[in-house]
């Protein structure tokens, strides 16, 4: 007779308002897409450049226009390239970066792939990788995890 493992998962909505404390990020929209494997964020420069003989790679976050723009550039070593089918079917070549995302009170690290969001209504893009055996989508609902930190805050 095998034994089934029962794994506590949290609800989170169909939009959630998310910090990405690595990058000075907080209070970013994101939507909660089970149709994307990994998670996304709107970048609007990006570029590869050399220091010391490594590979580094500069980019900035957001759009001047969004409340949360910081004018930033963003460098790091660990980055790869990875093939990406986008929402319209076409595959494209994306860079892939890894930050902590805040949920629930939890930082959980995950992969983030740069993309030009700029005509899309949310800059975030919560994808299956960083949902599967943590959350499930109550599509009824938004902002699950902000009204979970204001509650314990409220305590």
């Amino acid at each position: 007779m095998k034994t089934k493992i029962t794994i506590e998962r949290k609800a989170i909505g169909r939009f959630e308002l998310v910090d990405l404390p690595e990058w000075e990020l907080y209070g970013l929209q994101a939507k909660t897409d089970t149709g994307a494997y990994s998670c996304s964020i709107h970048c609007h420069e990006v570029k590869l450049s050399e220091v010391g003989g490594t590979e580094v790679l500069e980019f900035q976050l957001l759009d001047p226009d969004r409340l949360n723009y910081h004018d930033r550039i963003y460098k790091t070593k660990d980055f790869r390239v990875k093939k990406v089918t986008n929402s319209f079917g076409h595959s494209e070549e994306r860079f892939l970066v890894k930050t902590k995302i805040m949920l629930f009170g939890e930082l959980i690290e995950t992969d983030f792939t740069l993309t030009d969001r700029d005509t899309m209504r949310f800059p975030v893009l919560l994808g299956r990788k960083l949902l599967k055996r943590r959350f499930f989508v109550n599509v009824d609902r938004k902002n699950l995890s902000y009204k979970f930190l204001k509650k314990i805050k409220s305590k």
